[in-house]
């Protein structure tokens, strides 16, 4: 526990300043959680893949190499994520070794640790003018949501929970638990967002149209705070349920106590990810 929350207060010290900065400082940071999250799922997949040994090394660069194109060209994000993807399956036809199920396995790492980070990361819209500003604003409330569902998920399951959840991919989470961070975390999030449009931002930190009107605006805000709760869990879930599958405990050892990028930001992840989507569609 010690290792754990002197390791929590390195990451702090270290990622809020990058994520505060924005710019530069922040693609770099993403970039190199990207590389790394990848790494992590090729070493996990090795055994089976064997031509993965040396992959693991130079395949989760295209991750780095998609976010340093969204900070740079965002409209090309899926182009390059569709040429990617494509070169993958296509690695059969010019290694004879190379099956069917290594091309499926890094596409799935690429999506995952490289697209879907991506995504993440495009929420904070690094280049946007000033340093706190709608961006900023709005890569806070997703963090807020994720971290208070999960502090809230463990602190009623212990409390109250009965009922597992999912025992055969995560025995401590509970029925109550996921209740209750779905709860505290929704509410939250809504009363992070109307503090911050309404007294602090003076404008809606999701691009929300005021001409809406006040119903509308609320409905919206608790359907994407509700949304992201939910999101949150079922991440962490998909995550448990990897690392179940090829029997490891952690996806890495790069944060002491915690285990790798993709053990720590699992859930941002997931529904950053989501939430990029969501937001496209709704504002």
């Amino acid at each position: 526990m010690k290792k754990r929350i002197i390791t929590a207060i390195v990451l702090i010290i270290l990622f809020v300043p990058m994520v505060i900065l924005s710019g530069w400082f922040y693609t770099a940071l993403a970039s190199i959680l990207s590389v790394v999250a990848g790494y992590e799922l090729l070493k996990m997949m090795e055994n089976e893949t064997h031509q993965f040994k040396r992959l693991k090394y130079i395949a989760p660069i295209w991750n780095g190499l998609t976010i340093l194109t969204a900070a740079l060209y965002p409209e090309l994000v899926l182009p390059v994520a569709v040429f990617v993807c494509l070169v993958y399956l296509s690695l059969g036809v010019f290694h004879k070794n190379f099956n069917v199920r290594g091309s499926m396995k890094l596409i799935f790492t690429y999506v995952y640790s490289g697209l879907c980070l991506t995504y993440l990361y495009l929420l904070r819209n690094p280049f946007e003018m000033g340093y706190i500003n709608a961006g900023f604003y709005r890569f806070a409330y997703l963090a807020l949501i994720v971290m208070l569902t999960d502090i809230f998920a463990l602190t009623v399951g212990l409390c109250f929970g009965k009922h597992k959840l999912c025992p055969e991919i995560s025995p401590k989470k509970t029925i109550e638990g996921a209740i209750g961070g779905l709860c505290f975390g929704a509410l939250c999030g809504i009363a992070f967002y109307f503090i911050i449009s309404k007294i602090v931002y003076n404008s809606s930190i999701l691009g929300i149209p005021s001409d809406l009107g006040i119903v509308w605006e609320i409905l919206i805000v608790i359907f994407i705070s509700v949304f992201l709760s939910l999101a949150a869990q079922i991440g962490d879930l998909v995550a448990s349920k990897i690392k179940r599958e090829y029997n490891i405990k952690d996806y890495g050892t790069i944060f002491p106590g915690h285990g790798g990028v993709l053990d720590r930001f699992d859930s941002m992840i997931f529904a950053g990810a989501l939430f990029h989507v969501l937001l496209a569609f709704l504002v």
